[in-house]
């Protein structure tokens, strides 16, 4: 893992923004892996449970329409979410079978969080007392990540706006709560659905906000359209930190089954390897001389595939591709030899390719973002062709 970028701060992913006559504190660290996989796997239910949160929330701003005009303009900055009442469930990529009810997917969650507390960090932080903290999931609301409130109560908490029975205490209490809470939450919504590695949405990242506090009355600056500075300066808070971790990227994978003979078998390999993909299991089928093989190719590399290696074998081998999810790259996008020994072995600028680093410049360049990269190495190596 890379030297901490911001030590004077706090611990590691430690962030600190002062805007305004504020100022926010706020941590990054990775959610715990049984928490992720079990939100992805409940994208349905934390969906619906959204959908009651928003009604419940209509029903108490129609009720209060005559009290709060003109508090609501952070409102008109949204982050690129769907308008609609209703969230879309085509966009559930989750595995559950059916949903759960409140009660038995915030103990699941607990219980996923709890787990944490056996990772190895040295910023590790005790996960029990978390779950009544939540704030917000993304992106859209409902993805793999985590925004949770300080001991403060400065936000308004998912669980307790999901309940029924504690909904008009807690209609009662976000008077007091922070002013630009909306631009937080935007802020956050932002931030998981554009990473700062390729613009892409990310997964298993808490967000914790650990103070807000006013600041002494010599340090409060004046900052026009502050509800929307404050979105662009929590997003961009939260990328700060989330960089801090040596985050790594996650390719769409393809799952390829390959019908091939023995006598093509090494001519498959070589493609699967020339691919970037692994094999996953091989088997003879019994009575016949096929072979069937099992890989993972990554759909990054997948175009032309199918025509690579029905060439090679001459037509023997067929291979079915099956999109089943994705998968990370173990190795940070900008790591650079910094050891005596990595300099030996692999020199000042890394002879070796980063792929990590390779892949997110290609999806980098495409969206049209800055690439940090070196066109030309040795100039004094160049040389100038004549010109007729």
């Amino acid at each position: 893992m890379n030297p901490q970028k911001t030590p004077d701060v706090g611990p590691r992913g430690w962030v600190n923004i002062k805007l305004g006559k504020y100022s926010i504190k706020l941590s990054v660290r990775p959610l715990p892996e049984n928490t992720t996989k079990f939100l992805n796997d409940n994208h349905l239910t934390i969906s619906k449970l959204v959908n009651s949160q928003r009604k419940l929330n209509k029903k108490v701003t129609e009720s209060d329409e005559g009290e709060d005009e003109g508090e609501d303009e952070e409102e008109e900055v949204e982050v690129e979410l769907k308008d609609e009442d209703e969230l879309d469930e085509d966009d559930n990529f989750g595995t559950a079978a059916k949903e759960l009810p409140l009660s038995e997917f915030k103990s699941q969650l607990d219980e996923s969080l709890k787990t944490g507390n056996d990772l190895k960090l040295k910023e590790n932080i005790e996960w029990s007392d978390k779950i009544n903290r939540i704030v917000s999931f993304g992106p859209k609301r409902t993805g793999a990540n985590i925004l949770f409130d300080s001991n403060a109560n400065d936000l308004s908490r998912f669980f307790n706006d999901t309940d029924n029975t504690n909904n008009n205490d807690n209609a009662k209490d976000k008077k007091s709560l922070f002013e630009f809470a909306d631009s937080l939450l935007n802020g956050y919504q932002l931030a998981t659905l554009k990473g700062p590695l390729a613009s892409e949405p990310t997964e298993g990242v808490a967000v914790f906000i650990e103070s807000i506090e006013e600041l002494p009355e010599e340090e409060v600056t004046n900052v026009p359209n502050i509800s929307g500075r404050m979105i662009t300066s929590f997003r961009d808070a939260i990328h700060q930190g989330f960089l801090d971790w040596s985050p790594r990227i996650m390719l769409a994978m393809y799952s390829c089954d390959i019908q091939a003979s023995a006598e093509v078998l090494g001519k498959v390999y070589a493609v699967v390897q020339k691919r970037r993909g692994r094999i996953i299991s091989e088997e003879m089928k019994e009575g016949t001389p096929f072979f069937t093989i099992e890989a993972r190719i990554p759909v990054v590399e997948a175009f032309g595939f199918s025509e690579d290696i029905r060439k090679k074998t001459s037509g023997a081998a067929s291979p079915q591709l099956v999109f089943v999810g994705y998968e990370m790259i173990d190795l940070d996008p900008f790591w650079v030899p910094t050891t005596q020994e990595e300099l030996e072995e692999l020199g000042e600028f890394a002879e070796r390719e980063n792929v990590a680093r390779r892949y997110m410049n290609q999806i980098r360049r495409k969206k049209g973002m800055f690439v940090d990269e070196k066109v030309i190495k040795n100039a004094e190596k160049q040389r100038t062709l004549k010109k007729d």
